[in-house]
């Protein structure tokens, strides 16, 4: 290794290692402050501790081994590591381990095409790059754990080492099953260069051979009819067979859904950070091309996976592409690309720029440095971390998007979606109820998340039935209500309800009643005095009549001079109850303890509650996250202002 080689490669290695401890610090704070809401880093969690068990591949949270899911086969060998600290933090841990090492055979790469200095400047940009901060933070994924072996594929392509190259060949099958589409894209690429036969024919049917029987065995696993996630493409037919047929048949549908919005975006969105050009050596797009197909024929949101692990396989031929046209810029057409081409210390600035400006706008890492410093939700996680710390390890537990990662490490785990659709994932098929639970750990803000994505499908009407059903079959009693959390458990001596349905009969000190949106009558209410920043109150309601609409309770926390400090919106009794199940012959009493959102809450003098519905609008970030953002909300009249000191209606308008 010659005297300036081995310079660059010491600093390689220095920002390998300062990426390492930023971003596991990132992650291992991320999961600590419950942001990991998004279901993989759970499920992956449940299949390692399951395995570390002794029952490989095993997990609950859908009805069937994880190979009914993806084949990663990997998870054996990542195991023995796992072992020594079963925790979900060993996993985010290797994931950015994986991704910080995919530097190495970048720089080899990029050296073979440039200068060293530059091959440094290329892997320095992947580390900044926000599609490598979006991989490392979304979620922990087996497929990020392709990165460094899809490149390191690469480079024993690039150098014509055949036996590396199976080696790597069989290691990236080992990942997930739809590696293999890379495979493939390889053999295409080495008919365009022209490669001696050996590198056509042997990544073409590997990748082919592994496609089919992956398909065969993950059906036998999952017990669905086909490749479950084949319901991606529904708008093409039901069966594969038809999605084919018709994907060609019907050539003006299949274009208008190639060219929608979504698409478009998703494409600029993948080349806009590189400038376009990797335009310039495009050929290397074809490794990242089957993906890009699916992903344009898919029926999802589009843009959202520019954010997610996707960006494995979306970004790989990219970057390729990227680090082969550098070398050709000076002699492009084009005046932008030649001046960047020439200008050796501009394009430096416009290439750091451009990567950081990414990062800190479209990129995960900047958010997470806001809310480290900020940490404008620690009352909430506080609140998170005091529940989830009360539960065994050995329970088996029903729990939501915010709390099922932190609490995955257990042999029974199941979320509480699947109960509330009664559907299992991608499927008609029924879920089949949990025979025993001990706990159910509901954030209720699930519930309005079910009714923005929902409302419109047939399980979801009986949902909070079901959930009601199942928690009395279960004898699950709240034993912990907090903020927008109730936890269920068995023999709770808890005398915490989030409701209670009372025969209007019943004596009740009349205080007031006010007609809300001319459907729901405010009867009464009790508001107490603070204790510890949380606030208990307690609502009593009648619905004259039957009522189709879902009301939930947004709050607004007012100064002395009645300027908002704070709001949130809650569901209605936590979600259990809504107003669509009211029995219009009782009074309905809700119950709350609401977190004050200040850590001074003598500044709170009054709350203002309103009764709110929304429209169907929402974004995939507001599901993903288990947060609900920017939201379209439409307020009844009159909206009631209370006292906190006295404890009584100040005004309502």
């Amino acid at each position: 290794m010659t005297g300036p080689i081995k310079k660059y490669t010491k600093w390689l290695i220095g920002i390998i290692i300062l990426y390492l401890a930023i971003f596991s610090f990132f992650s291992v704070w991320k999961y600590n402050n419950f942001y990991f809401n998004a279901l993989d880093l759970g499920i992956f969690n449940q299949v390692f501790y399951n395995s570390a068990q002794g029952r490989l591949f095993d997990f609950t949270v859908h009805p069937h081994s994880y190979l009914g899911d993806h084949l990663g086969f990997i998870l054996v060998l990542l195991l023995p590591i796992y072992w020594l600290w079963q925790n979900p933090i060993t996993l985010l841990i290797l994931q950015t381990f994986f991704i910080g090492l995919t530097a190495w055979p970048i720089f080899l790469i990029a050296k073979k095409w440039l200068q060293p200095k530059w091959a440094l400047l290329i892997s320095g940009l992947f580390l900044l790059s926000h599609f490598t901060h979006s991989i490392n933070l979304f979620e922990f994924h087996l497929i990020s754990l392709a990165l460094p072996v899809l490149f390191f594929l690469f480079y024993f392509y690039l150098t014509n080492k055949f036996t590396p190259f199976v080696i790597f060949t069989l290691l990236g099958l080992a990942i997930r099953e739809d590696v293999a589409l890379i495979f493939i894209a390889f053999a295409i690429l080495a008919l365009v260069e022209k490669r001696k036969l050996k590198w056509k024919l042997f990544p073409l049917i590997t990748g082919l051979i592994w496609i089919c029987f992956s398909n065969q065995l993950t059906t036998y696993f999952s017990g669905y009819p086909s490749y479950k996630f084949l319901t991606y493409f529904a708008w093409l037919g039901d069966t594969p067979g038809q999605m084919l047929i018709n994907l060609f048949t019907n050539p003006l549908t299949t274009l208008s859904h190639l060219g929608s919005p979504g698409n478009i975006m998703l494409i600029i969105g993948l080349f806009l950070p590189f400038l376009f050009i990797p335009l310039i050596k495009a050929k290397y797009l074809i490794l990242s091309l089957p993906h890009l197909l699916i992903f344009l024929l898919a029926g999802f949101n589009k843009p959202a996976n520019l954010s997610t692990h996707y960006l494995v396989f979306l970004s790989f031929g990219f970057w390729l592409a990227f680090i082969a046209s550098l070398p050709y810029l000076a002699k492009s057409k084009f005046v932008f690309w030649r001046i960047l081409g020439e200008e050796k210390i501009l394009l430096t600035i416009v290439l750091l720029t451009t990567t950081i400006y990414s990062a800190v706008f479209f990129g995960p890492a900047w958010s997470m440095i806001s809310k480290i410093v900020q940490n404008p939700d620690k009352a909430k996680i506080d609140i998170q971390r005091q529940l989830t710390n009360q539960i065994n390890q050995d329970s088996s537990l029903l729990a939501s998007y915010n709390t099922i990662t932190n609490l995955s490490g257990r042999p029974k785990l199941y979320l509480n979606r699947y109960l509330f659709l009664n559907k299992q994932q991608y499927s008609d098929q029924t879920f089949p109820q949990p025979d025993n639970v001990d706990v159910a750990f509901f954030d209720s803000r699930d519930f309005l998340i079910y009714q923005l994505q929902y409302s419109d499908n047939d399980d979801y009407a009986e949902g909070h039935q079901r959930i009601r059903d199942f928690l009395a079959k279960q004898k699950l009693i709240p034993s912990e209500i907090l903020d927008s959390f109730i936890v269920f458990n068995k023999n709770s001596n808890s005398t915490k309800r989030p409701y209670q349905i009372l025969d209007i009969s019943e004596r009740m000190v009349q205080k007031t009643e006010i007609y809300i949106g001319n459907k729901i009558k405010l009867l009464s209410y009790e508001i107490n005095q603070p204790i510890d920043g949380i606030l208990p109150v307690s609502f009593y309601w009648q619905a004259p009549q039957p009522t189709e609409d879902e009301y939930n309770i947004f709050v607004e926390y007012l100064d002395t001079d009645k300027k908002i400090i704070g709001n949130k919106l809650y569901a209605m009794a936590y979600g259990l109850l809504p107003t669509k199940d009211w029995p219009t012959k009782s009074v309905i009493q809700t119950n709350y303890w609401w977190q004050l959102p200040t850590d001074q809450p003598d500044d709170i003098k009054f709350i203002t509650i309103s009764l709110v519905t929304f429209d169907g609008y929402f974004g995939q970030s507001d599901i993903l996250s288990g947060e609900i953002k920017d939201l379209f909300i439409d307020r009844l009249t009159p909206q009631v202002t209370f006292s906190i000191a006295t404890g009584k209606l100040e005004n309502y308008r």
